[in-house]
């Protein structure tokens, strides 16, 4: 199978260089190499972009190709772009952003991974990273899966990357399902948060579709047990990476060839516990006695949901304008709540004023005693 890596780069000489230093030291050096280096943004200093382009043209040790935008196209839509181009003449990608230093065993895993699992359109993406979670149950394997991608080292077929799309509409269908949206609240909780500020223009992110439409089909990434990338972009350097310590994770240093990968394909509870730490919702095996209707699932709900999970078992969330699924769990309206046998109901909403309201419509309308109701978290 031909399989081509790609670097996306800009202005930044000094992380670029520690990637191109990196890729060159891999045990296996890349079969095609795409560099990519955005287009200079109008008025800003041109040196550390020169230095960047003669960092790339300086590459002599492994098949190259260099492609200079002609304008700034931004890193999202550069990813996409780059990525097209490469699936004109190759079946599988590797893709290095340059802030993402490759161990030396990086492409050897990529390679072995995208070669064995290429029939199985169960796998959406390969990651070189892996998580910052606790990963024990080994059984004689390198790699575990995930419902998340990471976009950090990372790799994918070209018949599967042919259903990316920015699709703004998924997130409504995966909230009208209930399987989807229970993925969605273990893999991508904060995903919802990411869309929106994709619409508002706060970021410009591709990696939010990819990652909807993997937990919308029910897709599987892989990931390493030791993480074959290290980002060193956590120093406000970046477009997208502020100063943060909380995605290190043990780096995979010695040289290795041959990994031990799985045929059979699933999920294990161990890792979908430790990543609800990470992305998900803290739902996993909450085995409280209090049950709960939440009422509002709104901006409030979102930031204490967590907090409610570890206390409550949620039968259902209660809102009179939204309807669907949350984390699996319907949204009803006001008038089901006698279908239910619940301990509390608990007001999550911020407005004290909004909050009484509800308060008097559940006395007055639905018979809710006073003493069955909370508020808050």
């Amino acid at each position: 199978m031909k399989i081509a890596t790609l670097l996306f780069t800009y202005n930044r000489s000094k992380h670029t260089s520690q990637v191109i230093a990196a890729l060159k030291s891999n045990i296996i050096i890349p079969e095609k190499l795409y560099v990519f280096q955005d287009g200079l943004k109008n008025g800003e200093d041109p040196t550390e972009w020169e230095e960047v382009n003669k960092l790339i043209y300086s590459i002599d040790w492994c098949n190259k190709e260099i492609i200079i935008s002609e304008y700034n196209k931004g890193l999202a839509e550069s990813i996409v772009w780059g990525i097209n181009y490469a699936f004109k003449d190759y079946e599988a990608v590797i893709v290095l952003e340059d802030d993402c230093v490759a161990m030396v065993s990086f492409i050897a895993f990529m390679k072995q991974c995208l070669e064995h699992y290429r029939f199985n359109h169960q796998i959406y993406c390969v990651s070189g990273y892996a998580w910052p979670i606790d990963y024990s149950k080994r059984d004689n394997k390198d790699i575990y899966f995930s419902g998340r991608m990471s976009s950090w080292g990372w790799g994918t077929w070209k018949d599967r990357w042919c259903e990316y799309k920015r699709d703004y509409d998924s997130l409504r269908r995966i909230k009208q399902d209930k399987e989807k949206s229970q993925r969605l609240g273990e893999w991508g909780s904060d995903l919802e948060d990411m869309l929106v500020a994709n619409v508002r223009g706060d970021i410009n992110s591709w990696a939010v579709f990819w990652a909807l439409h993997i937990i919308e089909v029910g897709g599987y990434c892989i990931n390493p047990v030791e993480s074959l990338i290290e980002n060193i972009g956590f120093d406000n350097t970046g477009v997208h990476c502020s100063t943060s310590r909380q995605f290190q994770t043990k780096l995979m240093k010695l040289e290795k060839l041959k990994f031990r990968l799985p045929e059979e394909v699933f999920f294990e509870k161990n890792v979908i516990r430790e990543f609800s730490s990470i992305y998900g919702n803290g739902l996993i095996d909450n085995n409280t006695v209090n049950q709960v209707l939440v009422y509002g699932v709104g901006e409030y709900l979102r930031k204490n949901e967590k907090k409610i999970y570890s206390k409550y078992r949620v039968l259902a969330f209660i809102d009179q304008k939204k309807c669907g699924f949350r984390n699996g769990i319907e949204i009803i309206k006001a008038n089901k709540i006698q279908n239910y046998k619940y301990d509390y109901i608990i007001i999550t909403l911020q407005d004290v004023g909004e909050r009484n309201k509800v308060r008097k419509q559940l006395i007055e309308q639905y018979s809710v005693k006073p003493e069955k109701m909370l508020f808050g978290a």
